[in-house]
């Protein structure tokens, strides 16, 4: 059985992925989100393998104010705001982890 590994080049700000096929790379293409909500549920069901934060709530109402996630990291120990935005520019959906808040 064959094992598959991903590579990543960053130059400047672009970042591309390759997978390794036998001793060939292989560009790994971009896939698009359909919604800000897929990535949202995709992002909080792996927080942990992504983050290493622990999920808390989701779509959280505060006056004049909505969290979209809010994770929580055991090992500062601190909050975390997670926001999920589409890219103008690129017509691409991405996550931004705020700085942690005490």
């Amino acid at each position: 059985m064959q094992k598959e590994f991903y590579i990543t080049f960053s130059i400047g700000d672009v970042v591309r992925i390759f997978l390794t096929k036998g001793s060939k790379l292989v560009e790994n293409t971009e896939e698009q989100f359909l919604t800000e909500k897929e990535i949202q549920t995709l992002t909080e069901q792996n927080l942990h393998e992504i983050f290493k934060l622990e999920f808390v709530t989701s779509e959280l109402q505060l006056p004049g104010f909505r969290i979209d996630t809010l994770a929580f990291n055991k090992e500062s120990p601190a909050f975390y705001i997670i926001e999920y935005k589409k890219d103008r520019n690129f017509s691409r959906k991405y996550c931004s982890l705020l700085s942690p808040f005490y």
